[in-house]
């Protein structure tokens, strides 16, 4: 399974990919956080390879995939991603827009769960306020 959770609103991004993480840390899968800046083409094939050959399950969380990684990176990315393998879940974390002219996005458009994260305005901030103060006990 692949999620890609991006926008313009990254306190909700970042809430998100929390609980994905936590969904995923009750079913006894530790995540694996990766920077796309750091990471390497070759870390990334071992990562995912990795994922469904040492464990039955796994939740690999790459950040900021489109804005910071490299062309190569981006390249076996959209690779890779063509099929995951069983039992590894990848969340693409972006701050920001994913670049809909690439080929990444065309891929992921086809087989990933878009989760796109906007600014609330007015009576859906309102809302979203009462709710969380609700999720926190207070009145």
């Amino acid at each position: 399974m692949i999620y890609a959770v991006f926008g313009a609103d990254s306190y909700q991004i970042r809430e998100e990919v929390e609980s994905l993480q936590e969904a995923a840390r009750r079913a006894g899968v530790p995540p694996l956080v990766l920077e796309a800046k750091s990471l390497s083409s070759e870390q990334l094939r071992d990562h995912l390879s990795s994922g469904s050959l040492f464990a039955a399950r796994a939740l690999l969380v790459i950040r900021n995939l489109f804005s910071e990684g490299s062309a190569d990176l981006k390249e076996v990315a959209n690779m890779l991603l063509e099929q995951v393998p069983e039992g590894v879940t990848v969340v693409l974390w972006e701050e920001g827009p994913l670049d809909q002219r690439t080929k990444l996005y065309r891929l992921l458009a086809k087989k990933a769960r878009l989760i796109e994260k906007r600014p609330l305005h007015s009576g859906a901030l309102r809302q979203w306020i009462q709710n969380r103060a609700l999720e926190l006990g207070l009145r």
